[in-house]
């Protein structure tokens, strides 16, 4: 979701506005800060809109990767920019719902400090398994290698979304109970972003991934 900081001056309101206000917004070239390192799927999708927008409004749009704090960095710098709409952001559920609970402090306020622009893609999560270096053909299969030996499949994913959403199946400790059956251990080397975990899948010491993918909205 693009976002930026403050009330109605997006890029929607100079297709609607009164026209002295197209006129002068937007004047010079737009910043579009991705929270998300380059090459990310993130990534792409900005500069997919980024190109579009530049073709509607006639002004360049600048991507920024600012990457970090699973985007609380990114987010933050555009809470602080200039509430002038030259500054957006390309958020997602990570800046906007899962990390609202993951972390005590965050430097900005979600609700007050953007206004949304529009949707720009939908998410849908996948598991994949390198078979070279793990032979399992379903979950059931990953689950009973796993409790087979504790803490020794690493699972590779990106930011803190599939992070959060992880643990009831997976954990970097051994199950507290067995009755919960589905329950596994296993290591998490975090990735700064969707692209280093395909590397990782296919390396030596990552062999479960779980995967976000993107479908233009």
């Amino acid at each position: 979701m693009i976002l930026r900081r403050t009330a109605l001056a997006a890029l929607a309101c100079a297709a609607f506005a009164a026209p002295a206000f197209a006129q002068t917004y937007p004047g010079k070239p737009i910043h579009l800060i991705v929270p998300y390192p380059a090459g990310g799927g993130t990534d792409f999708f900005a500069r997919l809109v980024g190109q579009k927008m530049q073709e509607l409004i006639g002004q360049p749009v600048v991507v920024e990767n600012k990457p970090g704090a699973a985007t609380n960095l990114g987010a933050d710098f555009v809470a602080k920019a200039q509430p002038d709409g030259y500054t957006i952001l390309l958020g997602d559920v990570a800046t906007f719902a899962a990390n609202q609970s993951l972390y005590k402090k965050i430097p900005f306020d979600a609700e007050k400090d953007f206004a949304p622009i529009t949707l720009t893609a939908r998410f849908v999560s996948g598991l994949l398994v390198n078979q070279n270096k793990l032979k399992v053909n379903s979950v059931a299969e990953l689950i009973a290698a796993a409790k087979a030996e504790p803490g020794k499949i690493d699972v590779a994913h990106a930011a803190s979304v599939i992070h959060s959403i992880s643990p009831p199946c997976c954990s970097s400790r051994p199950p507290a109970s067995s009755s919960t059956k589905s329950r596994i251990a296993a290591r998490h080397p975090p990735c700064r972003t969707c692209w280093p975990a395909p590397c990782r899948s296919c390396s030596s010491t990552t062999r479960p991934r779980a995967r976000t993918s993107r479908r233009a909205a």
